[in-house]
């Protein structure tokens, strides 16, 4: 259960001389918005700055961001961000086989997933878990990706950290009360969470 009661968003109002005032077109209803109204101002500043740059300015290829996403939210057991974006990434070419390889990676075990996908979802999961990148890792993604891109990864990766540990604290739950909602439930039901913590946060 959210640590705090969801704020209806129609009661938000506009603040005049911010730079990001309250707008619809990017302030959503999900339970993450919901929560974060609490603290309008906040709000205001928390997507529209990087969040919106990076699903709509990034060049860092879309798959290979998602992977990201989705190995920092199951190594964390992030439930609310790994239902969010297993759903996302499907429309940027991420398959139900590519997960469960994600999966595999996590847990010790050998995946299909092309070299560059499995070193991508390593350095976002040693950037979760241990939060640095070995040289290695780090040497073989810029030359790889780039320069650009390699900062753009680790942009994301812990921007999402960032995500995954506020809406953990903040208790947030996974929406579900209209079908399209409730189809995000689902994959904590499909996929199991990692076995050293046990159960989907």
């Amino acid at each position: 259960m959210a640590l705090f009661p969801y704020v209806d968003m129609e009661t938000l109002d506009p603040i005049r001389d911010d730079p990001s005032p309250y707008n619809p077109d990017w302030i959503s209803g999900h339970n993450i918005h919901r929560a974060m109204a609490h603290h309008p101002e906040a709000l205001r500043v928390f997507w529209p700055r990087i969040g919106t740059w990076i699903r709509g300015k990034s060049i860092l290829d879309p798959r290979l961001r998602e992977l990201a996403i989705i190995q920092a939210s199951y190594v964390t057991a992030c439930g609310y961000e790994f239902s969010h974006h297993v759903h996302y990434a499907a429309t940027v070419g991420v398959t139900h086989e590519d997960v469960l390889a994600i999966i595999a990676e996590t847990n010790g075990e050998h995946s299909g997933l092309h070299p560059l996908e499995r070193t991508v979802i390593k350095a976002a999961r040693d950037l979760t878990v241990n939060l640095q990148i070995d040289d290695a890792t780090s040497s073989y993604l810029e030359d790889h990706l780039g320069r650009v891109c390699f900062i753009e990864l680790v942009l994301v990766t812990s921007y999402y950290n960032h995500i995954i540990r506020l809406v953990t604290a903040l208790q947030i739950g996974v929406e579900g009360g209209d079908p399209g909602e409730a189809a995000l439930v689902s994959y904590l039901k499909n996929y199991d969470p990692p076995p050293q913590i046990g159960r989907w946060r």
